[in-house]
């Protein structure tokens, strides 16, 4: 039951700490890196298929 309590109580801690540097958690960073990155990815390939189909009716 102790280490229950005392691994509850780590983990209010650890988040309160967490809380005052970061906005936001791990997770949530993550997340917002892997988003970004298929953002950019989406993007491109759009900005690729709008050069070839301009291109190709200009032809």
């Amino acid at each position: 039951m102790y280490i229950l309590l005392g691994f509850i109580a780590s983990i209010i801690l650890l988040a309160t700490f967490w809380s005052r540097f970061f906005q936001r958690g791990p997770l949530e960073w993550l997340m917002g890196k892997a988003t970004g990155l298929a953002r950019r990815i989406d993007t491109t390939v759009l900005r690729r298929q709008e050069r070839t189909a301009t291109s190709a009716t200009l032809r």
